[in-house]
């Protein structure tokens, strides 16, 4: 290689850097590498070659990114002297940069090579079509010898897991103590390639592994807490700034969820340690708090979502209409009680313990019911958890109220003595919306409740024909307007 040739940019490797600045949503910067005469390189080496060509051009050092270009794009990590040679010469040449030894910039691209090589490691690396787009398309067909530099890793879960790796590798040598401060610098570029390809998997750039596929593993993962809440956190972090691709990912992500949770049986499970995992899911997404204070996927559930978080009633059966069709909805039918009056099968539970005939005695029947209560104790406590976030979340508090708003007004005539069962939601429905409701509650000291707070024109729900405290219609709506002068609409936003 000689000096013109360094000068002009040429070499027999070929290398084509399109905009460092593309958004880092899109695929990553498409590097070509073409050898004349030789075969394709292996995948460690392009994916290896790509990255530290990134974060040295990212870096706007010119001098560093020639360098790199002539001397570290081998597979040998060795430099010739005559290559250091010619790196001299045209490090002279530039005049935006100072002449400096180029054997310091050798070393420093080496102790690059070698903090890659760490985060890697010894894996097969992946080939992704973002960092090889004008390579030959042959190079993915299945046919080709090089299948397995991309498809080595067989399923959607070991792709996913390969990603959380390597986020896990980049926080450990931030925390190493020898890392000097350049290779340091490199770290969060490395972070945001890997988690710009992960987020490009899981929207299904790839044909063979389709966005609902891989949701539903990635959701598997979060369910068998193989991804840790700080890996959600950063990812999260990483898209916060694109409501879209946070709504295209886990608007999904919570509607598998939900629909988990509708095959889950009561009867089915006999041990309290087995609730169903849709519960951990739920939770764990929506306790995913961001820098900024926001929790982006509780925001999603009631704004993106918000008709399926809210769903209008268009029956007379407004009550069982409303749970059914609302996003919790499932979550809260999950119970020993029947959740339908024409459903037998549910009622498995309690043939064998309920029967006039074989009534089991006292002590028999608190071995026998005491599964069942650890088991809807954990329920419940999830429940409440889940509750607590909405309603903790500025964003989310007023639709979640109106959400309980909404279950009192549609089960009304659960007070009257003789119902129409089918028009209100069942009694586990409503037996877990009071366990929420207890334990939310606990904490409130009596001094804080004002009992004229249902008079209040803010109240949620409307309670002025069921007590007038002696007022007449026209009497109770001119006592209700003063107390919405007089008091401010925080006492009563709850309720």
């Amino acid at each position: 290689m000689s000096a013109d040739g360094l000068e002009n940019g040429s070499s027999n490797v070929d290398l084509h850097v399109l905009d460092a600045k593309r958004s880092r949503h899109d695929s990553l910067d498409v590097i070509s590498c073409e050898e004349n005469n030789t075969n394709k390189d292996s995948v460690s080496a392009v994916l290896y070659r790509c990255m530290l060509i990134k974060i040295l051009y990212e870096s706007n050092s010119l001098l560093e990114y020639v360098t790199l270009q002539s001397a570290v794009l081998s597979i040998d990590s060795k430099a010739s002297a005559k290559s250091i040679k010619y790196m001299t010469v045209y490090c002279s040449l530039v005049k935006a940069c100072p002449a400096v030894s180029a054997v310091d910039y050798i070393y420093k691209s080496l102790r690059y090579r070698e903090l890659i090589k760490r985060i890697f490691g010894n894996d097969q690396m992946l080939l992704f079509e973002g960092l090889l787009e004008s390579a030959a398309l042959d190079i993915f067909e299945e046919t080709n010898d090089n299948t397995e530099l991309f498809w080595s890793l067989k399923t959607g879960e070991s792709l996913l897991l390969y990603f959380i790796k390597l986020v896990s590798r980049i926080w450990k040598e931030n925390d190493n103590q020898f890392l000097l401060d350049y290779e340091r610098t490199s770290l969060p570029i490395i972070k945001t390639c890997v988690l710009t390809q992960f987020t490009l998997v899981l929207r299904g750039i790839y044909e063979r592994l389709p966005a609902n596929e891989i949701g539903l593993v990635f959701l598997r993962l979060i369910g068998t807490f193989s991804v840790s809440d700080t890996f959600l956190t950063e990812f999260l972090e990483h898209i916060s700034d694109s409501n879209e691709i946070i709504a295209e990912i886990f608007k999904k992500a919570l509607q598998n969820t939900r629909s988990l949770m509708l095959t889950q049986k009561f009867w089915k499970c006999h041990s309290a340690n087995e609730i169903p995992v849709s519960y951990y899911i739920l939770k764990r997404l929506l306790s995913i708090k961001l820098s900024s204070g926001k929790r982006p996927i509780a925001d999603l559930l009631v704004t993106t979502m918000i008709d399926e978080f809210l769903p209008s009633c268009r029956t007379t059966f407004c009550g069982r209409e409303f749970s059914r069709l609302s996003y919790l909805g499932p979550f809260f039918e999950y119970n020993t009680a029947p959740c339908s009056p024409c459903r037998i099968d549910h009622f498995d539970i309690f043939i064998p313990y309920f029967s006039c005939d074989t009534l089991p005695s006292r002590r028999e029947r608190e071995l026998l019911y005491l599964p069942y209560r650890e088991k809807l104790i954990i329920v419940g406590k999830e429940l409440q958890q889940i509750m607590h976030v909405l309603l903790v979340n500025a964003a989310s508090r007023t639709k979640t109220v109106d959400f309980i708003a909404r279950i009192l007004k549609e089960n009304s005539n659960r007070r009257q003595m003789h119902r129409e069962a089918q028009k209100s939601a069942s009694d586990g429905f409503m037996l877990n919306f009071l366990n929420v409701m207890y334990g939310l509650s606990e904490k409130i000291t009596l001094d804080k409740v004002n009992p004229l707070y249902i008079f209040h024109p803010n109240c949620k729900v409307d309670l002025r024909n069921e007590t007038r405290m002696q007022f007449s219609e026209e009497e109770l709506n001119q006592f209700a307007s003063s107390l919405g002068k007089l008091l401010s609409f925080p006492f009563f936003f709850f309720l």
